[in-house]
């Protein structure tokens, strides 16, 4: 068996791959540097405010559709009681009669 046989990686690709993980490291070191200290912000304070704007809005229309669902309960509520009198008034029975 020769020692070509033997070798998986050639010494170039080894090389190549070696300069590839180098070049990311750095660049990955820079960007982390940069970060750091504030110089890149990758706009997160106009993310922030868009956020919280977003957020009060849905707020806003989630307890407007709680308020149309309670009022909505509270008319059905009246609708079925004034139901349940007016037959109970039919069969003229009373409310002690049901039990």
């Amino acid at each position: 068996m020769a020692v070509k046989d033997r070798i998986k990686y050639t010494l170039r690709l080894r090389l190549f791959l070696f300069l590839i993980v180098l070049v990311i490291t750095i660049l990955l070191g820079a960007l982390i540097i940069l970060f750091v200290s504030g110089n890149i912000t990758a706009g997160l304070k106009e993310n922030e405010i868009l956020i919280k704007n977003e957020y009060s809005l849905i707020l806003k229309n989630t307890v407007g559709l709680y308020d149309n669902l309670a009022a909505e309960a509270v008319a059905f509520s009246r609708s079925i009681s004034m139901r349940i009198e007016s037959n109970l008034r039919e069969k003229n029975l009373t409310v002690n009669d049901l039990n």
